[in-house]
């Protein structure tokens, strides 16, 4: 909200309550904007190798891992759960889902 005729360089500029709240939703926003567009080519990886054939191939899981790695830091944690428990993934080794543990893998 300015303050004052609003011609002068943001001095007389004073942020309230809706000003916070719509530059919250803002970042929300963009924020699930950048996961879907993610989930959407995570997707088109697993649909490719995964549910066309059946499995997917090493290099495959190496980049659906970095786009998970790319999601956990997008995403809230609960967020995160709620989408990686839909990819049914099935590893042989236990998914690390912490982000320092995705991170790990690409060290």
């Amino acid at each position: 909200t300015l303050v004052g005729d609003g011609a002068g360089d943001g001095e007389n500029h004073h942020e309230d309550d809706a000003d916070a709240r719509a530059r919250e939703f803002r970042i929300t926003a963009v924020r699930l904007c950048l996961a879907y567009a993610v989930v959407l080519k995570l997707y088109t990886r697993l649909a490719c190798d995964g549910y066309c054939h059946g499995s997917i191939s090493c290099e495959t899981k190496w980049r659906i891992d970095w786009d998970r790695l790319r999601l956990r830091q997008l995403l809230k944690d609960d967020e995160f759960r709620m989408v990686d428990a839909c990819l049914l993934i099935d590893d042989d080794e236990d998914r690390e889902d912490s982000l320092e543990g995705l991170a790990s893998q690409f060290r």
